[in-house]
């Protein structure tokens, strides 16, 4: 039995089967390059090579704008880190100056409205002193002059202590007056410095 029947052993396979998988199904050996094949590679690589070389050549400029570009941006780092820190101390103080200027020229403002309202009280006074004086009989003008005297007979030194005090207030309201004025021109001229 198992050398009787070759046939029964074997499948059967179709002569057609055997040919379609025994073969490739591209034969190199069938191609053939002729001279026109070569010419028409040779003609492709060229144009290529060409072509990348136009491409290189073109990118030159490029590639050297964006190296000046980030030389260029590195500056400005350099600049912006070396310099930001001392410009915003700059405007920090200048905030603070004019802040501090904003108050003294609020102080300055009260001690004007203040010595406003002082010399219409003092102005005032002296109209109803020229009113009564005008409007008094003789008795009251004796009056009047007598204190007038006694006001004469105060001592020296409180009449001297009381206009040094009074020439002290004024030359101290000047004095501020001519600090602020000073202070405010030096920032006015700073400011104009900077921006110019």
């Amino acid at each position: 039995m198992d050398s009787a029947s070759p046939g029964a052993s074997e499948p059967s396979v179709s002569p057609r089967l055997t040919e379609s998988v025994g073969l490739p199904p591209f034969q190199l050996c069938q191609w053939t390059i002729t001279q026109r094949h070569i010419v028409l590679l040779n003609v492709v690589a060229c144009a290529t090579a060409v072509s990348a070389t136009w491409l290189f050549f073109a990118a030159i400029p490029a590639i050297l704008a964006f190296k000046k570009a980030a030389d260029s941006l590195t500056k400005l780092m350099d600049v912006t880190r070396e310099e930001l820190p001392d410009t915003m101390a700059a405007i920090r103080l200048s905030g603070m100056e004019i802040s501090d200027l904003t108050m003294e020229l609020s102080d300055l403002g009260q001690d004007i409205t203040q010595s406003v309202r002082n010399s219409t009280r003092a102005v005032r006074l002296a109209e109803e002193r020229l009113q009564r004086l005008t409007n008094m009989g003789p008795a009251s003008m004796q009056e009047e002059m007598y204190q007038n005297k006694t006001q004469k007979m105060e001592p020296e030194i409180a009449r001297a202590a009381r206009n040094l005090r009074e020439r002290l207030v004024k030359g101290r309201s000047l004095w501020q007056l001519m600090f602020t004025l000073t202070r405010f021109s030096k920032i006015a001229f700073g400011y104009l410095t900077k921006t110019r």
